[in-house]
Order: structure tokens, then sequence, then C-alpha cells
């Protein structure tokens, strides 16, 4: 973006009727900049178990604390978000770089395809394979596959 409409959108947002909770987010001592740290993490080692008193600690809260700011802020609990994190990264390994499902699952973390599969299927309404292929093949093509034509029989 240009910087004229860079700046025109921090105006609006920040003199908006929701410019004081913008400011709270953006404050690096407010619970959100000390999340930040912990997302940090997960994002950095979203490949690992990365134990949840450990992302407390970082960002200086409490399990308890923790556990319910987390939540607060991205709907999420933090395994539930290193999750998605994981599943996102899997399907673009196979929409992008072509891996299949089982290495795409070992690659981000997961010890078990049968678990990456159901876990991937809850969050993308699809097994992988078939919606790498859905988002890979234009409609047409992929219709093709179970349309009947009328000169296959002559």
């Amino acid at each position: 973006m240009s910087p004229v409409i860079t700046r025109s959108l921090h105006y609006r947002l920040l003199s908006g009727p929701d410019s004081s909770a913008l400011r709270t987010l953006a404050k690096p001592d407010s619970h959100a900049g000390r999340l930040a740290a912990a997302i940090a993490i997960l994002r950095a080692e979203y490949r690992s178990r990365v134990p949840v008193d450990r992302l407390a600690a970082e960002a200086g809260m409490s399990l308890t604390s923790f556990h319910k700011h987390f939540k607060h802020m991205t709907s999420l609990t933090p395994g539930q978000y290193q999750k998605r994190l994981r599943l996102v990264e899997a399907r673009r390994l196979m929409l992008d770089e072509g891996s299949s499902a089982s290495n795409a699952a070992f690659a981000v973390g997961y010890e078990s395809v049968s678990q990456f599969t159901r876990d991937y299927g809850d969050l993308f309404q699809m097994p992988p394979k078939r919606d790498a292929l859905r988002v890979l093949r234009p409609p047409e093509v992929a219709g093709r596959d179970t349309d009947v034509s009328p000169r296959a029989g002559a």
C-alpha cells in the first residue's frame, strides 16, 4: 500500500469507535502485548511440543491467567492454536510444494497420519488429499472424472 493510504487507514482506525481498544492492544505491557511473546514462540516452534508453563512464563502470567487471556484474545486454547498453525502449514506444503498428506503431516510435527487426517478434516471440512485435489484442479477438469462422455460407448 502507498504511504498515504496506510496513513489514512491508521488515522481512521485510531480515531474511530474502537480506537481505545486498539490503543490498549498496542501497548507492550497490555495482556495482548505480553501474549505476543508466547504467540511468537508457538509460531517459531509449532512443530514441537511447547509446554504451556513456558508460554505463561514468557507472557509473565500465571497458568490460569495465561489460559484465560490467550483464549479471550485468540478464541483458541494454546494447544488448539498450535494445531491450527500445523494444519495451515501442512496445507501450504501440499498445495504449494506438492507434498503428500503423510509427508506434510510428519513435516509439521504430527506423529500419526490418521490423527492428522482427522484434525485436517475438522478444520477444512474434507480429507487432505481431496482438499488438495479440489484446490489444485480446475472445476471443469475435476468434473470430468465422474462424467460419462456420450462417445465413450460409441
